[in-house]
């Protein structure tokens, strides 16, 4: 093996790790989120549809892609879902 491919063997599983990394990251916060919802008996379409203050935070299938852990929400959806929560960052941080 010559040192290029050395390197790029690490650099490709570098990426490969951080690929995982931010998958179960993803998990993680999906996981939140449900939980969160279902502390406040509240369906997907219901949190997706709730106005703050007069648009809808998301469409329930990315709210259920959130929760699936198959995509993040944006800096703005998350703070959308935990006002509609009653959650402050610290406290959904506490369970990511």
């Amino acid at each position: 093996m010559t040192a290029n491919n050395t390197v790029q063997s690490i650099a490709e599983d570098d990426n490969i790790a951080q690929i995982i990394a931010e998958d179960e990251y993803n998990k993680k916060i999906g996981l939140a989120i449900k939980l969160l919802r279902y502390q406040k008996k509240m369906s997907q379409r219901e949190l997706s549809k709730c106005d703050i203050p007069s648009e809808t935070i998301c469409s329930e299938k990315t709210l259920r892609r959130f929760e699936q852990g198959k995509t993040s929400p944006s800096v703005y959806e998350l703070k959308r879902l935990l006002i509609v929560l009653e959650v402050t960052i610290a406290e959904f941080e506490s369970l990511v």
